[in-house]
C-alpha cells in the first residue's frame, strides 16, 4: 500500500466542522490522501462512500489524486467533495467514508441525520464530552447531553452542568464562563454544538496536610524567634515539631527517588 486515506472529516460547504445534517443538505467530505512509500505515487482513484451506521456503504462519487511525492515533506494532498444527502434520507446515524484504490478498508466517520427544522425555526444540536450534563438554554432547562433543542434565529447561552467538571472549549460556540456557552443560529439552520468538559481539580484541604501545617508552624516560629524571647523559641518549637516531622514523612519517599535516579 503506498497510497492511503489518512482522515476523513464531515464539514459543511463553507469548511466548518460538523455532526449533524437534514436530508437535502450539503455535507463537505474533506480528505488528506498521503503517500506512505518512498517514491513519488502515480495518481489514484478516492472512492467516496454514503450508507447507515453499520450498514452496506456505497460509492456516492471517485475523485482522482495527482503524483503525489514520496513520505514526507510534500506527501499529502487535501481533497473536498460535497454531497447533497437525498430528500428522502431518514432521520438517524450515518457514516461518510472514504477509501484509495489501494486500501483494503476505507476511513468512516460518523454524522447525524435530523429531523428536518421547521419552518421559521432553528434548532441547537448540543453535545458535551463526556456526555450526560445537564443543559440550560436561556436560563430554561432543557435535558441531558446529547440533545436537540429547537430555539428562535439569534444568540443563546447554554448552561452545562455536570457534577465535578467545568468547561474547557467549545466548537459552534463562545465559552464565556466555566459553564456557559454562547452560540448564534441563523434561520431554519441546524447548528451544531459541541462542549469540551475537563473535571475540576478537588480544592486540597490544605489545613489537613503536613505540608501545610509544617510550613505554617515554621511560619509561626520564624516569626516568633525574630523577637529573641526564650519562651516564644520554646513555644514555637513545640507548634512546629509535630508537624514538621509529619511533612518530613511526606517529602522523603520523593527526595530518595530523587538520589536514586541521580546516582543511576
Amino acid at each position: 500500500m503506498t497510497v492511503t486515506v489518512a482522515e476523513l472529516k464531515p464539514m459543511t460547504p463553507e469548511g466548518v466542522d460538523k455532526f449533524t445534517f437534514t436530508a437535502g443538505e450539503k455535507v463537505r467530505y474533506w480528505i488528506k490522501v498521503i503517500n506512505t512509500g518512498f517514491f513519488p505515487a502515480s495518481p489514484k482513484d478516492v472512492y467516496l462512500l454514503f450508507g447507515p451506521k453499520g450498514g452496506p456503504l456505497r460509492r456516492i462519487a471517485t475523485i482522482r489524486t495527482g503524483w503525489i511525492g514520496g513520505a514526507g515533506p510534500g506527501g499529502e494532498e487535501i481533497h473536498t467533495y460535497d454531497y447533497t444527502i437525498p430528500t428522502s434520507t431518514s432521520p438517524g446515524y450515518y457514516w461518510i467514508g472514504a477509501r484509495t484504490e489501494e486500501d483494503t478498508e476505507a476511513v468512516v466517520r460518523e454524522i447525524q441525520i435530523a429531523e428536518p427544522v421547521p419552518p421559521g425555526v432553528s434548532r441547537l444540536d448540543i453535545k458535551t464530552l463526556p456526555s450526560g450534563a445537564t443543559i440550560y438554554v436561556d436560563g430554561k432547562k432543557v435535558g441531558t447531553s446529547p440533545i436537540m433543542v429547537d430555539v428562535v434565529p439569534g444568540t443563546h447561552d447554554i448552561k452545562i452542568e455536570l457534577s465535578g467538571y467545568k468547561v474547557e472549549e467549545a466548537v459552534g460556540a463562545e465559552v464565556i464562563s466555566e459553564d456557559t456557552v454562547r452560540a448564534t443560529v441563523s434561520m431554519e439552520e441546524v447548528k451544531t454544538v459541541v462542549v469540551s468538559l475537563k473535571p475540576i481539580k478537588p480544592t486540597a484541604e490544605l489545613w489537613k496536610s503536613a505540608w501545610f501545617w509544617g510550613l505554617a508552624g515554621l511560619g509561626v516560629g520564624a516569626v516568633l524567634a525574630v523577637k529573641k524571647k526564650p519562651e516564644y523559641v520554646r513555644r514555637a518549637k513545640e507548634v512546629v515539631k509535630p508537624y514538621a516531622e509529619r511533612a518530613k514523612k511526606v517529602v522523603k519517599p520523593y527526595a530518595e527517588r530523587v538520589v536514586g535516579a541521580v546516582k543511576r
